[in-house]
């Protein structure tokens, strides 16, 4: 068992996003980013379907064109291949 308090574990950096893998297991990883007010990522895509939780701030994601605001409480889930990025409205 293994247990994270991914707000301690959160690490900013003013110049660019921070990415930390938290953990891997089988086929899917845990990644934390951890955003300053207006930083985000820019649109891509990935192999993988993902889930976005947003555990404080919140973030601007934009999918094919659809933008929706993340809070905390919130899960989002992405199939694969589908175009996104996203953009903090404060740290988050």
């Amino acid at each position: 068992m293994y247990v994270f308090n991914l707000r301690q574990a959160a690490q900013f950096d003013d110049t660019h996003p921070n990415v930390q893998i938290i953990a891997r297991s089988g086929h899917a990883r845990q990644v934390l980013f951890s955003f300053r007010s207006g930083q985000g990522l820019r649109e891509h895509t990935t192999s993988s379907q993902i889930a976005v939780q947003v555990i404080s701030g919140q973030v601007i994601f934009t999918a094919n064109g659809n933008s929706q605001v993340l809070i905390p409480e919130q899960l989002l889930l992405l199939e694969a291949n589908i175009s996104h990025s996203l953009q903090a409205d404060g740290d988050t």
